[in-house]
């Protein structure tokens, strides 16, 4: 063009312009060319780098030439290596490829010249070296790396096959004291392996994920083999989390197979103890939220129902919580965010189903209940057997009746005893009408019942203390069902190892576990893996630190054992070693002289 209608300067100007954009357009895509065709090949670097890093310590495994030659021969590794080279070189990036090919003949010759030194110098599988006729020693072959070790009451670094122990002070990794014992996410002091297991397969099937329903695992209860099959195909890809076949498999289906039915049938006392009793204390005090908490929580569950939706119901959970906690608050009591979170699961449960609620106006018991009313109790409920799902209300049927475990209502049953027999229910009464806030009442009953469970034949059931309390407070005029359920389970044959496991035998309750499982999900395993990754960072600093790369040994390429070091060299060697250190075996020497070690200096110029 700029041939054609140069002459005219009316063109000129922009024929330059078109020129100069086609230039800078064939640059660009020449670089884009240019920069893909690097990424290329540092990529293919990078993968031979991989290989090459491990055939050191695939190639110490073999014993003889021929394995070692069909290695280098046939092995799918290194014909990959050997194809990197070959798409380098198409490339145009020969250096690269050069430098591999060199590389990996320097480590086949390195590989033949270990392994003629392991057929003539090594005995015993490598753990004893023969330097001369007479002496042999003992070899430590752990590769010289660093560790981070608890010692007392402090960390280590520790570096392997040495004596060397340095204490380490870390501001980060000293609040995570509690994670230095612990090696695996799936395992804590408070939770076993297996049932960290059986707590995924509940998960999945709750979650309908990873091929497990609910409907699916209660059907499989029937059939233990096939669920243990089962759960040891879940267990399998999970790698990291350190299941043993066969034994933590075997204790999680059994641990499922327990749990799975009380679970079942629990439905609302499976929330903690005190979060129910934080949510009856609430619902006493608060007549005019209970029609706002019921209809978000039946339009919760309606809408998971209908569209499979739960982020509504945790939506709901959460801001009931955050109004639970902060009106238990203002009643005097100390509440978390997730207590309050908690109690409101349970209430959502309660109100779950469509039913009449009771009156708008406060509970009788909550401002004038008498320290008579809160003793009838266990007349009440104790003069007569009841059968089971039974419910008793003041305010007549078509209340919302709570649930309360028939552990709380032996508690009162065991307090009344106590009382009657030592003639104490004047004093305990005139101390219960002492006391004018619900929050006053509760916390002082908790007391009395505190003190039961310290005794022996109680103390199992000191969760249920909270729930006791609020059951003695409440019982006499809020609706309430005693279901006789035992949350308590044993589950034996257990073949792992953990401190709550005795004799083969794990004892759990249905409630405490899942709020355990639960726990240990969203705070111990994030915790752990805070306390890991910054090990990681400790142990990457520390290593540049030492230098360790620079004490591992790296026989030169062109070294060679030849007749005048192994015939001469070796033998002196080793009777200079013998008396210093000693040798292997019952023929060592007592009288050693202690190891000589000489560094000598690097060459510099004589002064003449």
């Amino acid at each position: 063009m700029e041939g054609q209608f140069g002459e005219h300067e009316t063109f000129l100007a922009d024929i330059l312009t078109k020129r100069e954009e086609l230039r800078s357009a064939f640059e660009a895509h020449k670089q884009t060319l240019l920069d893909e065709r690097q990424r290329r090949a540092q990529t293919l670097m990078d993968a031979a780098e991989r290989i090459l890093s491990g055939l050191g310590a695939r190639s110490e495994r073999l014993q003889t030439p021929d394995e070692l030659n069909a290695f280098y021969a046939g092995d799918p590794l290194i014909l990959k290596l050997r194809e990197l080279v070959v798409r380098l070189r198409d490339l145009h990036d020969n250096v690269r490829a050069d430098d591999l090919e060199a590389r990996l003949k320097a480590a086949r010759d390195a590989a033949v010249r270990s392994l003629r030194d392991r057929r003539d110098l090594f005995e015993d599988g490598g753990n004893v070296i023969r330097l001369g006729p007479r002496h042999r020693f003992s070899v430590n072959t752990q590769p010289l790396d660093l560790t981070l070790l608890p010692r007392g009451d402090e960390l280590t670094l520790h570096l392997t096959g040495t004596d060397f122990y340095q204490p380490l002070h870390d501001p980060t990794l000293d609040t995570l004291r509690a994670f230095w014992p612990v090696t695996l996410d799936s395992e804590s002091p408070d939770l076993y392996r297996g049932e960290y297991l059986a707590s995924q397969v509940w998960a999945a099937a709750k979650a309908g994920a990873e091929g497990w329903t609910l409907a699916g695992l209660r059907d499989l209860l029937s059939d233990p083999e096939a669920l243990e099959q089962k759960v040891r195909e879940f267990a399998a890809p999970r790698y990291r989390e350190g299941y043993q076949k066969g034994i933590h498999d075997h204790d999680a289906a059994l641990i499922l197979r327990a749990l799975v039915p009380v679970v079942t049938e629990a439905g609302p006392l499976l929330s903690p103890p005190r979060a129910r009793a934080l949510a009856v204390l609430a619902w006493a005090n608060a007549p005019d939220k209970r029609e706002g908490w019921a209809a978000r929580f039946r339009s919760a569950y309606g809408v998971q129902k209908l569209f499979g939706d739960a982020g509504v119901l945790e939506r709901a959970v959460r801001e009931t919580g955050a109004e639970l906690a902060e009106l238990l608050r203002g009643l005097g009591l100390e509440v978390s965010g997730e207590e309050g979170e908690q109690a409101a699961g349970y209430l959502g449960e309660e109100l779950k189903d469509p039913s009449p609620l009771p009156a708008a106006g406060p509970l009788p018991l909550v401002e004038g209940q008498t320290a008579q009313n809160a003793l009838s109790l266990g007349e009440r409920e104790g003069g007569a057997e009841r059968r089971k799902g039974d419910w008793h209300s003041s305010e007549g049927e078509g209340s919302l009746p709570f649930t309360f475990t028939q552990t709380s209502h032996h508690l009162n049953q065991a307090l009344n005893e106590r009382l009657s027999a030592a003639g104490m229910q004047p004093e305990f009464d005139a101390g219960l009408a002492a006391l004018h806030t619900p929050a006053e009442r509760w916390t002082w009953l908790q007391g009395w019942f505190r003190a039961l469970t310290a005794q022996p034949d109680w103390a199992a059931f000191a969760r249920f203390v909270p729930e006791a309390a609020t059951l003695r407070l409440f019982g006499p005029e809020l609706p309430h069902t005693i279901k006789d359920l035992d949350l308590t389970l044993t589950v034996s044959g257990l073949l792992g190892d953990h401190p709550r496991i005795m004799g083969g035998t794990l004892t759990l309750g249905a409630d405490e576990a899942l709020a355990r499982w639960e726990a240990h999900r969203t705070r111990f395993v994030p915790a752990f893996h805070e306390y890991q990754t910054k090990r990681q960072e400790v142990m990457t600093a520390e290593r540049e630190r030492l230098r360790l790369g620079e004490f591992r040994a790296r026989p030169l390429t062109s070294f060679v054992r030849n007749r005048l070091i192994n015939d001469v060299y070796l033998p002196l060697i080793g009777d200079n070693l013998a008396k210093q250190m000693g040798t292997a075996g019952e023929g060592q020497r007592s009288d050693r002289m202690g190891l000589l070690m000489l560094i000598s200096p690097p060459a510099t110029a004589k002064p003449r």
